[in-house]
């Protein structure tokens, strides 16, 4: 079964991307220290240089970490990073947009920090007030799924009773995953005749069905988030 999903494509720059420099020539990721960034990051007295870093040093606007640990940062080096990290934003919104024009662009997540205010490309770029917590937001009023995809035997019982049967599971598995078990629905099921030969299972030919069965939650509950 096939589901329509946004257009996604990754870049190795975040929060915790690794700044290097050699030889005058910076670049930024796309390894990460990831979530160990308040132990390893220079602004958490760790010893590794990151964008977060960077960042907390050339803009004095920005209250994270220990911002004397990142004074020995040199204003060509800001500048540099600065400059890569505009250069690798502005190369994915540029293959992302389905128009030539200038777009507005939207800054979610706690990476979204290290992003300049204006990109080319980009009509306004704007990261919202709580943008830092916008995964634990997201995370928390997606919806809960769950799809059974099963082959049954149609000999015994009909392609309805069966259906019936797997939908019932498929719900029993969306409300173990949390959701509620009276907002659950069906939203899509499908059924397909298996074209072989099923004589070496006792069975004849077309009395074997693969089903699949798709639930989801239809309305949400109350759920908490909390940042991380």
């Amino acid at each position: 079964m096939n589901f329509s999903c946004p257009d996604v494509k990754s870049i190795g720059l975040g929060g915790g991307s690794i700044v290097r420099e050699h030889d005058g020539e910076f670049t930024v990721g796309p390894d990460s220290v990831g979530y160990k960034i308040q132990t390893e990051a220079l602004v958490f007295n760790g010893n590794v240089s990151t964008t977060t870093d960077y960042t907390v040093a050339g803009n004095a606007s920005i209250d994270i970490g220990d911002r004397s640990k990142v004074q020995h940062l040199t204003n060509d080096g800001i500048s540099s990073f600065k400059a890569e990290v505009k250069k690798m934003l502005e190369k994915v919104v540029d293959t992302m947009k389905t128009s030539p024009e200038d777009l507005p662009v939207l800054l979610v997540g706690g990476g979204a920090v290290i992003a300049p205010d204006e990109l080319a490309g980009a009509s306004r770029v704007i990261k919202p007030e709580y943008s830092g917590v916008a995964n634990a937001i997201g995370a928390a009023i997606a919806r809960v799924s769950a799809v059974v995809d099963t082959v049954k035997s149609t000999e015994t019982k009909s392609v309805a009773t069966l259906v019936e049967e797997i939908s019932k599971e498929a719900v029993q598995r969306a409300v173990e995953s949390g959701a509620a078990q009276d907002s659950v629905k069906i939203v899509e099921v499908e059924t397909l005749p298996l074209p072989v030969s099923c004589h070496s299972l006792g069975y004849s030919k077309e009395k074997l069905t693969q089903m699949a069965v798709y639930c989801e939650q239809e309305s949400i509950h109350h759920q908490s988030c909390r940042r991380i």
